[in-house]
């Protein structure tokens, strides 16, 4: 088993073309460290069931990964343009809710970045039985959101440089 997932990664059939979108609390480090877990942790479950909700009704074939504060979606990379749209809704959500327009004023009180790559990834079954990615464009798309603003969205400029690999 321990040599499991370095086979995978060997494997040429492992590689897969997707559209990888990372979506950051900005500053949710401070956030955590000034406000009580009672306050911030609805909040990141507001941004959660949010984002499940916005992505599964845009595209219920997409891959859903929590990750601490952001969240990884995984699509078809055939995708992108959707992937793009749906990092708007998510962003006018979170502005909304901001706002108060959603009834979740207090409760949410933050801004996200995000990051968008599309191209050849490494797809494997985690040792628990989910699909996961690795590559360059999975450290690039978040790499991207890492460099965004709060309330930007980058997007990777040549998609298609990264289907080179998988082509």
């Amino acid at each position: 088993m321990a040599t499991q997932l370095r086979e995978a990664f060997a494997d040429v059939n492992s590689r897969e073309g997707r559209t990888l979108l990372f979506i950051d609390q900005v500053g949710s480090t401070a956030m955590k460290e000034q406000q009580s877990e009672s306050h911030w942790l609805p909040a990141l479950g507001w941004l959660y069931d949010t984002t499940t909700r916005i992505v599964t009704q845009a595209d219920p074939a997409a891959e859903i990964k929590y990750l601490g504060d952001g969240i990884m979606v995984s699509f078809d990379s055939d995708r992108a343009t959707e992937a793009v749209n749906i990092a708007i809704q998510i962003q006018e959500a979170i502005n909304d809710a901001n706002q108060g327009r959603t009834g979740a004023k207090g409760a949410v009180d933050f801004n996200c970045s995000v990051g968008v790559g599309t191209g050849s990834v490494v797809a494997f079954v985690t040792p628990t039985g989910g699909r996961d990615y690795v590559g360059t464009v999975v450290d690039k798309a978040r790499r991207l959101c890492d460099a965004a603003s709060p309330k930007a969205i980058f997007v990777d400029q040549n998609p298609q440089a990264g289907m080179q690999a998988f082509m």
